[in-house]
């Protein structure tokens, strides 16, 4: 994961001074200057008329992120507007940082400025790692001391600039982890199997990963024919590098390989033969076999259809006794993994203990770093019963072989994710009221949960990621958007290069 800088000064000639400063203290560092990117991508947006496969989320944030890749290094300055006189700046500056979950300098010339500087301060400051320098000869105001210190310790003098402040740490952002995503797709480039190409959405989300270079998508069944399809009903072109499998090379050699996997389980030649005539049982054999790096399928399929094959022909990791899934939940500027929300309906304390070990490593894989709320309607020792005590367990077990994670619970949620709420019910605790990753005692509570989330505050939410396989398999919503889509190829891919 790369670190990004984002510098904020008052004036244009301390934002350059300082700009340089930095760069000295870091030395291989790259510099963007926001205004240039700003003014590129202003220019792009007016001079387009074509509408998008997959539309951004912001095109100035995307502009910026193509910004950063381009660099090619692993910390990259961004010199921001300067602000004074100019509250749009100010607005455009913190909209950026934030998103992009980046460290921030604020950088001040006179000690006056600090008052019309306040909304900006206290906007960057409530999530976001912050720092204050002031120029040289700039004196903070003896009044203010006590109000700065809140937000970041002591204040540092120009002379004293380093990138090693406390208040400098690293936090994932829903636009940094969609970057991060991305970018390590792409990176790879991997073949993902799509069993679905009479979905509409998931043909144009191929389509985007091929023109974007996310992946090489690969579907099962007649090129001609789903190219007059979508010609006809759809009026798109297919991408011509775009991969279609015929499925009569491989019908009798994997019915074959099919009765030989099952047939302990009753399952005849014949059965075989009708089993790898479905599209999701075929790509899981082909998956099997080598011939994609990962598969994404349930557009217009259940769950169920999805997770059985991949159950019986795929199975679990060794040393996984079962399979569960994990949600990306992208609060406004934090990410949270939710889990399990899709498969295991009442896990027991072992099942449990296994789940959070996955989700913990699901979290690492995308550059989070774990701090691990185990939930229940008790906090700590607040309740009693069977449903608490299973909790407990399932956080002893996973402690004795994993005793420096830092995971908790029983945890109530608000306890879990509200410093203040932490303070008064667990104030002893490593991980309440800082908790990233979330684990429902149980699927009821796990689905309901999300879906909350979701839909009450219109969150994004990718998943789910199924965790625990041998190769990487995972599910779409039958709901799903095309962007939906993307992401879930971009992942899978993900899950491939660190398997």
């Amino acid at each position: 994961m790369k670190t990004v800088i984002f510098l904020i000064a008052d004036q244009a000639t301390v934002l350059n001074k300082f700009a340089k400063l930095l760069q000295q203290q870091l030395p291989g560092s790259a510099l963007i200057n926001f205004k240039k990117v700003l003014a590129s991508a202003l220019n792009a947006a007016s001079s387009s008329d074509a509408k998008p496969a997959v539309q951004p989320a912001s095109k100035l944030l995307d502009a910026l992120l193509l910004a950063i890749e381009a660099t090619g290094r692993q910390t990259v300055i961004i010199k921001g507007l300067d602000w004074y006189k100019n509250p749009m700046a100010a607005t455009l500056n913190n909209k950026a940082a934030l998103a992009l979950g980046s460290k921030i300098l604020f950088v001040l010339s006179k000690p006056q400025n600090l008052n019309s500087w306040m909304v900006t301060l206290t906007l960057a400051a409530k999530n976001t790692p912050t720092g204050l320098w002031l120029a040289e000869g700039c004196a903070c105001p003896a009044a203010m001391k006590p109000f700065l210190a809140g937000y970041f310790g002591d204040t540092l003098q120009a002379s004293q600039l380093t990138v090693t402040h406390p208040a400098l740490k690293h936090h994932l952002t829903p636009t940094m982890l969609r970057y991060y995503i991305l970018t390590q797709a792409r990176r790879a480039n991997l073949r993902i199997l799509l069993p679905e190409p009479e979905d509409p959405r998931v043909m144009e989300a191929a389509c985007y990963c091929e023109r974007s270079g996310i992946a090489r998508c690969v579907f099962i069944g007649d090129r001609k024919r789903w190219e007059q399809y979508y010609a006809k009903k759809h009026g798109f072109k297919l991408e011509p590098s775009l991969t279609f499998i015929d499925p009569k090379e491989y019908l009798l050699s994997y019915a074959q390989q099919y009765y030989e996997l099952r047939k302990d389980k009753g399952v005849t030649l014949e059965m075989a033969k009708q089993a790898v005539l479905e599209p999701t049982v075929l790509g899981m054999m082909l998956l099997k076999n080598g011939k994609a790096a990962g598969l994404v399928s349930g557009a217009c399929h259940t769950t169920a259809d999805t997770l059985r094959p991949a159950f019986q022909l795929i199975k679990t990791k060794p040393g996984h006794s079962l399979v569960s899934s994990a949600f990306l939940v992208c609060f406004p500027e934090e990410v949270r993994v939710m889990a399990d929300c899709a498969v295991n309906p009442n896990p027991s304390a072992e099942q449990l203990a296994t789940i959070t070990k996955q989700t913990y490593q699901t979290a690492r894989s995308l550059g989070i770093e774990p701090k691990v709320a185990m939930l229940s309607y008790s906090t700590i020792n607040s309740g009693k019963g069977p449903d608490v005590d299973l909790v407990q367990q399932a956080k002893e077990l996973l402690l004795q072989e994993n005793p420096k994670w830092l995971v908790d619970g029983p945890l109530q949620y608000d306890a879990a994710i509200d410093v203040n709420v932490a303070k008064l019910k667990a104030p002893h605790s490593k991980v309440a009221g800082k908790a990233n990753v979330l684990i429902f005692p149980n699927l009821t509570a796990g689905n309901i949960g999300y879906k909350i989330a979701q839909r009450s505050a219109d969150l994004v939410c990718m998943g789910p990621i199924l965790q625990g396989l041998n190769q990487p398999v995972n599910d779409l919503s039958r709901g799903c958007s095309v962007e939906d889509v993307v992401f879930t190829i971009a992942l899978t891919a993900l899950q491939a290069i660190q398997k």
